[in-house]
């Protein structure tokens, strides 16, 4: 199957951005009631996926035999891998096949072929996961076409969220772009309001999201210092959301440009894991979790 991307200008919200030649994705759009309608084709993925860092070098070769429930892939050499950079869907109230839509694009592009393998950690995490890059050709008829990253194709269909890390920052710039152009078109998940950026003053919407991954926006009004960490507030009042630093990653936040006693005035969209239990927050330890706008 081949993948190709819609120019910025032709794309339309009730539109497939991502097209295909084969079952993958107009199997998944149909699943989660993306439009049916206009598929564009406008200059090839493949390319985009080889810029900078994110590529597949240092990798290795290894057959997908099975991807499970949660999205992981499990190896022929007996490794299950979860894909690094990204965050797949679950099951919605207004789409109930969202995650299913997922497995299955990911099954009829990967399932029983080769594909390269690039773990980011260099050892298993806590689940005895291979956390890595995945890449394989858009194409699999057609080899000698270069490897792209299934994690930016799912980004790029609406079919995941980038959830970036330390460990991750080589692809974070491109796949926050994937996901970008996948939100603003509507695109797979982005057309579920359960998984809509959250307002910072929006109290009843924040507390509704505690414990799950989400994307939150809001004008920064407040900055303070604790002993061990600055507290960032976007918003009044005790409801409004904030997003704390550890110290340890003040340097790191000043280096990306991102100086924290600077944000004052400035709209900020921030990613993790919500925190209600004082107050709707985030604890944030690497500046690609927080975008200016």
């Amino acid at each position: 199957m081949r993948f190709r991307r819609a120019g910025a200008c032709a794309l339309r919200r009730d539109a497939v951005g991502l097209a295909v030649r084969a079952p993958m994705l107009r199997r998944a759009a149909a699943a989660i009631g993306a439009a049916s309608g206009a598929i564009f084709l406008a200059g090839a993925l493949a390319p985009s996926f080889a810029q900078g860092t994110c590529t597949p070098a240092r990798g290795s070769p290894a057959k997908v035999t099975q991807i499970n429930e949660r999205g992981e892939l499990a190896l022929e050499d007996g490794r299950l891998v979860k894909m690094a950079g990204i965050d797949l869907p679950g099951p919605t109230q207004e789409r109930p096949r969202l995650a299913q839509a997922a497995r299955e694009a990911l099954s009829d592009w990967l399932l029983n072929h080769s594909v390269t393998v690039r773990p980011v950690l260099a050892t298993p995490d806590r689940w005895g996961r291979t956390v890595a890059y995945v890449f394989a050709p858009p194409d699999f008829g057609t080899p000698d076409i270069s490897p792209v990253s299934a994690g930016f194709v799912l980004l790029d269909a609406g079919l995941a969220r980038a959830r970036p890390s330390p460990e991750t920052r080589d692809c974070a710039t491109l796949f926050l772009e994937a996901e970008m152009q996948a939100r603003q078109s509507g695109l797979g998940l982005w057309g579920d309001p359960y998984y809509g950026v959250i307002d910072a003053t929006d109290s009843a919407h924040l507390a509704d999201r505690a414990g799950t991954f989400v994307l939150v926006e809001g004008r920064v009004t407040r900055v303070g210092t604790g002993r061990a960490r600055t507290f960032v507030n976007l918003g009044h009042g005790r409801d409004s959301f904030t997003f704390t630093v550890p110290k340890r990653s003040n340097g790191s936040f000043e280096a990306s440009g991102l100086a924290l006693g600077s944000l004052v005035g400035v709209r900020l969209r921030v990613r993790g894991i919500l925190d209600t239990r004082f107050g709707p927050q985030i604890e944030v330890s690497d500046p690609e979790n927080v975008e200016r706008l």
